[in-house]
């Protein structure tokens, strides 16, 4: 179990019972480091990749623990990130990143090149595929992408490359509805 220490600005992993295994990162811009890290993804070869978000940049590291590569970084341009918040690999170890600041999702491969970027700045109520602040984000097991759409209280659901497939939810505290939701687990079915 890993889980992302963002204001500690490291990187904890525990046994399954709770037993904890170890810690890595500290603050900083160096490789290994972090500033605010909120996600963390597992590859299927147990590659380790971590949403720095704070120095706007993915990290990989191997399953031992080294670091392997890094990319990003605080510009608008496709490759780079504004708050790279949430974080979900698929099976094929395709890497997607919620770019928050940036409005958009963006997808990797394994070694960090970019392969795709969708979503466009939307306020409250815009259509689908525009977002206003993309944070939480998961892989179907039918490759799906979802996506939670934090102020505009809704989940929105992609193919692999960003076609746009329906959403759900607003904002309203009545039973199907939601409020500033953040992060989305899915149960593979």
């Amino acid at each position: 179990v890993y889980v992302a220490d963002t204001l500690n600005h490291r990187v904890q992993f525990f046994a399954g019972s709770g037993l904890f295994l170890g810690v890595w990162g500290s603050e900083g811009g160096n490789p290994g480091q972090f500033s605010m890290p909120f996600a963390v993804g597992i590859g299927p070869a147990d590659s380790i990749y971590v949403a720095d978000a704070g120095n706007n940049r993915i990290q990989k590291f191997s399953p031992a623990i080294e670091f392997l590569t890094q990319w990003g970084g605080q510009v608008t341009t496709v490759g780079h990130f504004r708050e790279p918040i949430g974080i979900a690999v698929d099976r094929s170890d395709n890497i997607y990143i919620t770019d928050t600041r940036n409005n958009r999702v963006q997808q990797f491969d394994s070694g960090g090149r970019f392969v795709c970027a969708w979503g466009v700045f939307g306020t409250y109520g815009s259509p689908g595929g525009s977002f206003y602040w993309p944070i939480g984000i998961a892989i179907g097991c039918r490759g799906h992408v979802y996506v939670v759409d934090f102020y505009n209280h809704r989940v929105q659901v992609f193919d692999a490359y960003g076609e746009f497939i329906r959403m759900w939810g607003e904002n309203d505290s009545a039973p199907g509805k939601l409020v500033f939701n953040r992060t989305i687990t899915l149960k593979d079915t």
